[in-house]
């Protein structure tokens, strides 16, 4: 069984009903997770089956600098990830509910990523 997930706008119903379908007919789930990548940024694609607040920590320990974005319902993944990661890490504030990030003049330092 497959899902598609827009990684811009996943549809929490869909997800909901594929994981359902597939425990109940003992199905292995397929997760295609699809977005458009800008041209210009050598993208190293990586899926890993860890929790929230496990992917980014278990990422960090191969990277410079971990971004993540910053919502009232990721507290605990966020947590998570400042108290295990051994590189900086840039917490990117967003919008309620629209996941776009802040316009420039309302981030610290200019907009720039800074670590912690």
């Amino acid at each position: 069984m497959t899902v598609g997930v827009d990684a811009h706008a996943p549809s929490a119903a869909a997800l909901a009903f594929a994981f359902e379908a597939a425990r109940l007919c003992g199905a292995r789930l397929h997760a295609v997770y699809a977005w458009k990548l800008p041209p210009y940024v050598d993208v190293l694609a990586d899926v890993v089956l860890f929790t929230p607040p496990q992917a980014p920590t278990h990422a960090s320990n191969s990277a410079e600098r971990v971004v993540v974005g910053r919502r009232n319902d990721t507290a605990p993944a966020l947590r998570h990830l400042l108290e295990h990661s051994r590189f900086p890490v840039a917490v990117v504030p967003t919008w309620a509910g629209d996941g776009r990030p802040l316009p420039r003049e309302g981030r610290p330092c200019g907009g720039a990523v800074r670590p912690l």
